[in-house]
């Protein structure tokens, strides 16, 4: 098996990440990887800009709803839908590295391809 060639150069405060993640939401499409609930690893370009979702005709039916805080909401610049993940699955961003230690080789190798197929689409 092949030596993962990406360095995940960082283990970040998920925290850190989480707050920084939505800083970047408002303003860009960062990309970023999470846990989706059957285990798997999903990378994700998302944003909260206004301008993308409104442009997309994606503001969301459920606006002013109370939602739970352990879920990150973001609009995804692929799927063009909106979606979500547990706070505490988010695992890699692009302007932090990982925000776990708890990956195993193969899950490293994964996040690899699927971040290289993402950032492909996007450059």
């Amino acid at each position: 098996m092949e030596k993962n060639s990406r360095k995940f150069y960082k283990i970040y405060d998920r925290i850190s990440a989480l707050e920084t993640l939505d800083i970047l939401l408002h303003k860009d499409s960062p990309l970023f990887a999470y846990k989706k609930k059957d285990g798997s690893i999903r990378v994700a370009c998302g944003t909260k800009k206004d301008d993308i979702i409104i442009a997309n005709n994606a503001v969301p039916k459920d606006c002013g709803v109370a939602l739970s805080a352990r879920v990150v909401r973001y609009f995804d610049c692929d799927k063009l839908e909106w979606r979500g993940f547990l706070r505490d699955n988010l695992i890699w961003t692009e302007f932090g590295g990982l925000c776990t230690g708890s990956l195993s080789e193969e899950e490293e190798m994964v996040l690899t391809e699927e971040i290289a197929k993402e950032e492909k689409k996007w450059m």
